[in-house]
């Protein structure tokens, strides 16, 4: 295996933990108490970008946009709330594929480099705003802000904090709440499923695929077709009827079992996807779009490779065959798309997010749906739990633990996930990458890109989000 560039801190003594009670790991009917709050003191030789006595923090900052080694572990000083914020005791972080796409820098308007990654946490409030009206200090709440998750404090609006169970844990609720607010959504809101019906779902192993196949199968006699890597059937058994490998024709597939094709296509991957899934809807049938994974190169491959293929032939991932509403008027099939990011920071339906996250703690109450948790692991591996990610080697959700230490056995046993995987470096690869950190620094992949190949100024408009890094 090819060392993976982990982020570097200078050597000290170990990091204090946070103290944390029994009851934490508690499950169903286990009320979960609040720990109490101590103040961690770091060893001074600890690597920090700030200056000054302010109680200091760590999190997981991204330098630039690009691979893995711009991804640092670094000291900040703890946020302050604004009026309308809370400030969060982290205590686990998701990690999803959206957090891979703000890394290469293929999310629109990403914010200037550099800054605080990641878009999940669950925690205890220690601290709130003097506009805030909904929470307490100590308060349990999963919470989605665009950036600035990945921190041991998370300064958030409060309009992006929804109150978490006691019942349930912090590590249950991360893994729950955003991949089963996607999977409520696009399959009973915009997918109507109802008995009797026929569902392909693509990437079926991952956190979203997981809860979508668990709560299909809460509903009588549908039948769930999955889409993974050869290597997950056998623990994809208990949640789908049909497994069809990566890479296999399953249009071709499909048709054998099931000649009028599906009732419903739920895809994360989009790309030259859409026409094989658009093909095999019955009349009546919907696709629906709820990710772009396609987008991503993996580590292995160079990013001048995707790069090519942005002004390749028309049948690569950006375009998507056009699509006429009188050919589906023609069809009789339907197609729509869910984009959490959109709904909740753009078109800020934090009450649609609300009420949905209430259906998610009843179904896990009622054990409709259970939380599958591929590995935790701790701030200072965020590479490797990365790649696992972006190479499809997961089964369910990765998470972060802020408390971890790196030199514990936890930690040892979610790096010895990946003891097998090897990145394959291209020999061009490396230079190719420094061409485009050294001349695009803050920039988004897709305009540095077109303006490394075209040789000249990108005529996309360099738009960033304002995002604090503190």
């Amino acid at each position: 295996m090819n060392p993976i560039d982990r982020p570097t801190i200078v050597t000290g003594p170990p990091y204090p933990t946070i103290p944390s009670t029994p009851a934490d790991v508690g499950g169903i009917g286990a009320p979960v108490t609040n720990p109490s709050y101590t103040s961690s003191t770091y060893p001074a030789g600890i690597v920090s970008d700030v200056g000054g006595s302010n109680p200091q923090m760590k999190c997981i900052v991204l330098t630039g946009f690009g691979g893995a080694k711009n991804v640092k572990l670094m000291m900040k000083d703890r946020p302050q709330p604004q009026p309308n914020e809370v400030i969060i005791k982290s205590r686990v972080c998701g990690i999803n594929f959206q957090d891979i796409m703000t890394r290469q820098g293929v999310i629109d308007n990403p914010p200037k480099t550099p800054f605080i990654m990641g878009g999940e946490v669950g925690g205890e409030i220690i601290q709130c705003g003097s506009a805030t009206t909904k929470f307490l200090p100590g308060d349990r709440v999963i919470a989605f802000p665009e950036f600035r998750a990945w921190a041991e404090y998370v300064a958030v609006p409060e309009r992006l904090c929804f109150k978490l169970p006691d019942t349930i844990d912090f590590q249950d609720g991360v893994a729950l709440a955003l991949d089963s607010v996607v999977a409520e959504t696009v399959l009973f809101e915009l997918g109507n499923l109802k008995p009797g019906k026929t569902i392909l779902v693509q990437s079926a192993a991952g956190g979203v695929g997981q809860m979508i196949c668990q709560m299909a199968k809460s509903v009588e006699n549908v039948t769930v077709v999955g889409i993974a890597s050869g290597h997950k059937e056998e623990d994809l058994k208990p949640s789908i009827d049909v497994f069809i490998e990566r890479g296999v024709d399953y249009v071709h597939e499909i048709r054998k079992f099931c000649p009028m094709g599906v009732d419903l296509v739920l895809d994360c991957q989009c790309g030259e996807e859409f026409s094989k899934c658009y093909s095999l809807l019955k009349p009546m049938g919907r696709y629906i779009l709820y990710g772009t994974q396609s987008i991503c190169a993996g580590e292995s491959k160079s990013f001048f490779s995707v790069a090519r293929s942005f002004f390749s032939p028309p049948d690569q991932w950006w375009q998507v065959e056009k699509l006429s509403p009188l050919k589906m008027y023609d069809e009789n099939k339907m197609v729509a798309g869910f984009n959490f990011r959109h709904l909740l920071y753009k078109q800020r339906e934090h009450a649609y997010i609300d009420e949905a996250l209430k259906q998610v703690w009843i179904r896990y109450l009622k054990r409709e749906i259970r939380p599958v948790i591929d590995s935790t692991w701790c701030f200072e591996d965020i590479p490797e739990a990365m790649l696992r990610i972006i190479e499809h080697l997961n089964f369910g959700k990765i998470v972060l633990d802020p408390q971890m230490r790196a030199d514990s056995e936890e930690a040892a046993l979610s790096r010895g996930l990946n003891k097998n995987l090897s990145l394959r470096p291209e020999s061009t690869s490396e230079s190719e990458n420094k061409t485009l950190e050294s001349r695009h620094e803050g920039v988004g992949f897709i305009e540095a890109i077109k303006e490394t190949l075209m040789g000249g100024e990108s005529e996309l408009p360099r738009q960033h989000s304002t995002t604090r890094t503190d």
